[in-house]
């Protein structure tokens, strides 16, 4: 009996474990986009700089696929500034309308599909006697790069701030310089434009001045590579043979070589060494060198005797 009452109760378990036990229900993703956490404010003479930081997700850390605008909030009116951004950074300008009251904004972040969520309140109060400069700009292309001028008298608390357009440059200062007049920007790129301005500031009040005038430059190699050393030739098997010690420029891509002012190779070749096979005495041979841009050195010659 004691057998048969086993077996029933396992077999009893065994169709109860085969149902499978219901887990609890998942939780709905969220539809709810997650709030701008951080609102930087800063002067710039007589205009507020407001700017943030948004990673465009839902609460729950899903990325928000569709279409979703800022709505800004100034001391609790709806304002509605021109906003820029350059990958997760929003920005815009105002024009400080007083400097007698505090101005406090929030941010919403509002989906397509009218969900919403909105920051905390970031307050500023501007400060009257704001730094005032009365600077140019000058922009030098330099081989290392482009080199940035401005007034003599400005030669401490400079901030420099630069962009690819003159209407989308980042509030952020691309370079703090103390104690010289000039900087030598060495990130570029050929062929690419950047703009600079320049503000002063006030680091006791933590207030800047007004921008200077926004300079544009295009960024290009004008500049030859300096030419190879030491050259000379050996000639063995009826070859004449080329040596050169390369040229020290850092962009060099290659050489070319002419013989009595005609190229043999097209394209630059990037070697230490040339082999001609047909020659005579009183060869001229020039050897350039030819950097990323194109441009070439002076050039290096041998006489064949």
């Amino acid at each position: 009996m004691k057998k048969i009452f086993k077996i029933f109760s396992l077999l009893i378990l065994a169709v109860f474990f085969s149902c499978g036990v219901k887990g609890s229900p998942k939780i709905p993703p969220s539809t709810i986009p997650e709030p701008v956490k951080d609102i930087k404010i800063k002067q710039q003479g007589d205009t507020i700089v407001v700017f943030w930081k948004y990673n465009p997700v839902y609460e729950d850390g899903r990325k928000i696929k569709e279409p979703f605008l800022f709505k800004i909030e100034e001391n609790d009116k709806e304002i509605k500034p021109v906003i820029k951004n350059i990958k997760n950074l929003y920005w815009f300008i105002k024009k400080i309308p007083s400097f007698e009251e505090e101005f406090c904004y929030r941010i919403k972040v509002i989906t397509k599909k009218g969900y919403m969520s909105t920051s905390k309140y970031f307050c500023y109060l501007p400060v009257k006697d704001f730094p005032i400069i009365n600077a140019d700009i000058f922009l030098k292309l330099k081989n290392e790069g482009i080199l940035i001028i401005w007034d003599k008298k400005y030669i401490n608390n400079v901030l420099l701030y630069k962009g690819e357009k003159k209407d989308l440059i980042l509030p952020i200062p691309y370079k703090k310089i103390n104690k010289s007049n000039m900087f030598l920007d060495k990130e570029v790129q050929i062929n690419k434009r950047y703009c600079y301005f320049i503000t002063v500031e006030d680091r006791e009040k933590v207030v800047e001045s007004n921008p200077s005038e926004i300079k544009c430059i295009i960024y290009k190699d004008i500049f030859p590579p300096e030419p190879v050393k030491n050259p000379s030739f050996v000639i063995y098997k009826g070859k004449l043979f080329i040596f050169w010690d390369e040229s020290p420029s850092k962009d060099v891509i290659g050489y070319i070589i002419e013989k009595n002012d005609i190229p043999l190779n097209e394209k630059p070749v990037y070697t230490y060494f040339f082999v001609i096979d047909k020659f005579q005495k009183g060869d001229i041979i020039k050897i350039y060198a030819v950097d990323k841009a194109g441009n070439k050195s002076s050039p290096v010659y041998l006489k064949v005797e």
